[in-house]
C-alpha cells in the first residue's frame, strides 16, 4: 500500500505548493476534496494522478513511492499501459 500523505506531498510539490483553494480550482475539485486528500481521509483519484504524470513527465515510481528519477522520457509516458486507470 502507498503512503498517501507522501504521495499528496509529492503531488502538491509538483504543482508548486499552492494553497488548497488554488489547487482545488486548478484540478477541478472542491477545497474540501483537497483537504480530505491532505488529511488522508481519501486519496487522490488515479485519473488525477495519471493526468499529472502525463502533463509533467513524472515517473510513477517517484510519485507513488519516492523512487528516483522524478522525470522520465515522455515517450515512455505516452506509451504506458495505464489506460485502465
Amino acid at each position: 500500500m502507498f503512503n498517501w500523505s507522501a504521495v499528496y506531498k509529492r503531488f502538491t510539490d509538483t504543482y508548486g505548493k499552492r494553497k488548497s483553494t488554488e489547487l482545488a480550482r486548478l484540478l477541478g475539485v472542491t477545497k474540501q476534496t483537497v483537504h480530505s486528500w491532505k488529511t488522508g481521509k481519501s486519496h487522490i483519484p488515479w485519473r488525477k494522478l495519471r493526468k499529472m504524470v502525463k502533463e509533467k513527465g513524472l515517473s510513477w515510481d517517484w510519485l507513488l513511492e519516492g523512487k528516483e528519477p522524478q522525470l522520465v522520457d515522455r515517450k515512455e509516458i505516452l506509451s504506458d499501459d495505464f489506460d485502465w486507470i
